[in-house]
């Protein structure tokens, strides 16, 4: 029984390996060549991996063992995945401690899940929402689907109409002589006491979710993928809105305090947003 686990575990490994390769590099760019250093036998011991870098060789496992068992009762085998680890350890030329089985199950699950209620939906003619667990999970949802396909399922939350009229609603009736004039936007952070420089990233966030201004161009990121560019930052919120709600992928803390506020308006209760104990704070609620 062992042998075939191991012969299970050591083809999966090769034939899907490349594949797993190509679509963590989509998100997290340093992993092939941070694999390529542990199988030229530069990195076996376990001081030599930043956390980073830890999560990245965790992420490409999970992928990589997603991949090879996808669709397949041979993962439900007892102590398959204890075996997949070990040759991929073997293969890798890594500490024995780097990768976590039940980290690694457990992303396969939820994205098995994933896929049999969106079975379960097509049949019923009923529209599908997913929910992201953690960013972990995004990852390996996004290696078998595109990020239109992720948008389609995610559903939304809000309505971009209603947004616009929230952001119009607060203009300045009089301008001074030499006073710029200042978009309902620009008002509203301020409103909020909200810094725009900190709003705005120059680079995505690592893990995160975070909006982008380059180029004069306005886009949000969930980690290292760019979910959506738009002219308008009605359309960036309420998709923002909706990952929040729809995943376990934290905001920074000036980006919650902007979406938080449009989730108050939106009727979305504070545990659905914050998924803890918080509550939406008074100048929220009181703008």
């Amino acid at each position: 029984m062992n042998f075939d686990l191991k012969e299970d575990a050591k083809k999966g490994i090769e034939v899907h390996f490349d594949a797993a390769l190509e679509k963590v590099y989509n998100h997290k760019r340093f992993v092939p060549s941070l694999v390529s250093e542990c199988i030229e036998g530069k990195r076996n011991d376990i001081s030599s991996f930043n956390n980073k870098e830890k999560q990245g060789i965790q992420h490409f496992a999970n992928i990589l063992y997603y991949l090879s068992f996808k669709n397949s009762r041979r993962a439900s085998k007892h102590g398959m995945a204890r075996e997949f680890v070990k040759e991929l350890e073997k293969k890798l030329k890594i500490p024995e401690t780097l990768i976590s089985q039940k980290r690694m199950q457990t992303s396969k699950q939820s994205n098995e899940f994933r896929e049999k209620e969106e079975n379960n939906s097509k049949n019923n003619v009923t529209n599908y929402s997913i929910f992201i667990n953690s960013y972990e999970d995004f990852v390996t949802y996004l290696a078998e689907k595109t990020v239109p396909q992720f948008l389609d399922e995610l559903g939304e939350i809000g309505d971009i109409k209603k947004v616009e009229e929230i952001i119009e609603n607060y203009i300045e009736e009089e301008y001074l002589p030499g006073q710029p004039q200042r978009d309902s936007f620009a008002i509203l952070l301020e409103k909020l006491k909200i810094n725009a420089r900190d709003l705005w990233k120059k680079s995505p966030m690592e893990e995160q979710i975070s909006f982008v201004f380059l180029s004069n161009k306005k886009y949000l990121f969930v980690g290292k993928t760019m979910i959506k560019e738009s002219a308008t930052i009605s359309e960036i919120i309420v998709k923002a809105v909706t990952i929040v709600v729809k995943s376990n992928i934290k905001p920074d803390e000036t980006i919650e305090k902007l979406l938080s506020f449009f989730a108050f308006k939106f009727g979305i209760t504070a545990k659905a947003f914050f998924k803890d104990s918080r509550k939406y704070n008074k100048l929220v609620k009181n703008i």
